[in-house]
């Protein structure tokens, strides 16, 4: 049975859906003829496709940058408006093509077209991204025949080399034309999360349906006026390379030169190149592989993405890897100086993706505190009923009581019950704590006796305690005695010592007059 790429991609596809749902980006593609605007979502759908002008879009963008410059240093300080003025042709156009979607986008990602770009791959015996960052530049000069300040230099170490090394690929491009592609598309409020090249968009063909492709492999895409390559190896995509061919090339010339480089690539790594890939406008696949000598097979779009518009673009399969796979794609611009930062429009369309929770919310807090208001006033009713009921009982009423004027006449009841009982005797002449403050007064200090209880019920007193020696049991029964006004009974008995076995338990009961 032949596999499809398409039975891999779907299984990403299905993964990112349950993942990240239903998000749609704006898949800008400037590098094919015409530029192509094309919304993605994360299911793998591409829903709407327009072109966003003529197949020189990109440099007319730039035109207005430096159509009245003379130096690179005139360039470098001319000022934002002045390089991002939207009322150029080429912005406004754009901007135009733009309100043709209707479908809501979140962020966008950018396909440029491989002009004025250069890739290579070198060898450094070190992977820390800081070592690279400074040792990069001055390697990268000595390869190049131009000085490189001018240029924003993008790298990924990809793997170990054969020997003790790192594969570093890195990739080069203008300084001052990205800055103004940037600003222009940020003038008319898109700010591209990814800017790449179309070799660099391989890679995201590649990781859509990597358990299809062979490890060792090349990719090859083809529009109207671009050759576009990537080659991978031991599972890794490692190479890119661009070739914009005169008018006058034949095809015969363009693929010999991708066969030198594929090559050149078999050599660096020791590895054969098992099967090309080809996607795109290519020749029939007998003379390509004529021209490359190795095994062709050809992979369409429509088997990596779900197009319900035809477009022929890999912009859609950058969408798509932004937010699938932990993979980056093999080179993005946006680093650096250029990194990507998200402004506030993408703050607003993430709040606006919080809105229906924040509604629920709300909606469930109102009618949390409505069935709390509720379930408390059911609890007053029921208790105003029970003042009432207690109320009738007491008040022993035959006629209704309203609930609001039930605790007047209970507390009218209860003032009256105060008042008979302070016209009530008490059983003693003492209260309780004038006959505790007798006791204390009364029962000597002087004896060395331990008190560890004293309790007092109406008008009897009871003292229990330990003292030095049946002696002193007397003289508390004589002191208590002189008193009998105040003590109409004095009793003391023996009880069980605690502490030292030395001492004398006693019990005194006393009767307050």
């Amino acid at each position: 049975m032949i596999q499809s790429p398409k039975i891999f991609s779907l299984n990403l596809l299905n993964e990112l859906k349950q993942k990240v749902g239903d998000q749609n980006i704006l898949a800008l593609d400037f590098s094919t003829s015409p530029p192509l605007g094309l919304v993605t979502s994360a299911s793998g759908v591409v829903s709407e496709v327009h072109a966003l002008g003529d197949k020189d879009l990109f440099s007319a963008m730039l035109k207005k940058a430096y159509a009245d410059s003379q130096s690179q240093e005139e360039q470098e300080e001319k000022t934002e408006e002045e390089i991002t003025d939207p009322s150029s042709d080429a912005l406004t156009n754009l901007s135009n093509a733009l309100t043709l979607f209707s479908t809501h986008w979140r962020t966008s990602v950018l396909i440029l077209p491989s002009t004025e770009t250069l890739s290579l791959n070198i060898e450094l015996p070190f992977k820390d991204t800081k070592q690279i960052e400074k040792i990069l530049p001055m390697e990268v000069q000595d390869i190049v025949p131009f000085k490189i300040e001018e240029f924003h230099l993008v790298s990924r170490c990809i793997a170990p080399m054969n020997g003790n090394g790192f594969d570093i690929h890195v990739d080069l491009i203008k300084k001052w034309e990205l800055k103004r592609l940037i600003s222009a598309l940020q003038s008319i409020n898109i700010d591209p999360r990814v800017v790449c090249l179309p070799a660099h968009a391989l890679a995201s063909a590649y990781w859509a349906a990597r358990d299809y492709f062979r490890d060792n492999c090349c990719l090859l895409w083809r529009d109207s006026d671009n050759l576009s390559f990537l080659g991978v190896m031991h599972g890794e995509p490692r190479i890119t390379r661009s070739i914009q061919p005169p008018k006058e090339t034949g095809d015969a010339d363009i693929y010999r030169e991708m066969r030198l480089t594929i090559g050149y690539m078999e050599k660096r790594y020791e590895k054969v190149v098992e099967k090309v890939y080809c996607l795109g406008s290519h020749p029939e696949l007998g003379e390509v592989q004529g021209f490359l000598g190795r095994d062709v097979e050809e992979v369409k779009i429509g088997e990596l993405i779900k197009l319900e518009k035809p477009a022929e673009s890999l912009a859609p399969l950058v969408a798509i890897q932004v937010l699938a796979s932990p993979q980056p794609a093999l080179t993005n611009f946006r680093s650096g100086q250029f990194k990507y930062r998200p402004r506030f429009r993408e703050l607003i369309a993430g709040l606006r993706t919080l809105v229906p929770y924040v509604v629920f919310l709300a909606i469930l807090a109102v009618a949390s505190v409505g069935l709390q208001y509720y379930l408390n006033t059911k609890k007053i009713d029921r208790l105003k009923n029970a003042i009432t009921n207690v109320a009738k009982g007491v008040l022993k009423s035959s006629g209704p009581i309203s609930p609001s004027a039930a605790p007047l006449l209970m507390r009218d009841e209860i003032r009256k019950l105060e008042d008979r009982l302070k016209s009530l005797g008490s059983l003693s002449s003492l209260s309780t704590l004038e006959s505790f403050a007798a006791v204390s007064q009364d029962l000597p200090s002087n004896l060395g006796l331990s008190i560890y209880s004293l309790s007092i019920k109406e008008n009897r007193v009871n003292i229990k305690g330990t003292a030095p020696d049946y002696s002193t049991l007397d003289k508390i029964e004589a002191a208590f005695k002189k008193k009998p006004h105040t003590y109409c009974k004095v009793k003391i008995k023996e009880d069980v010592a605690f502490g030292r076995r030395a001492r004398v338990g006693f019990i005194v009961s006393l009767e307050i007059c």
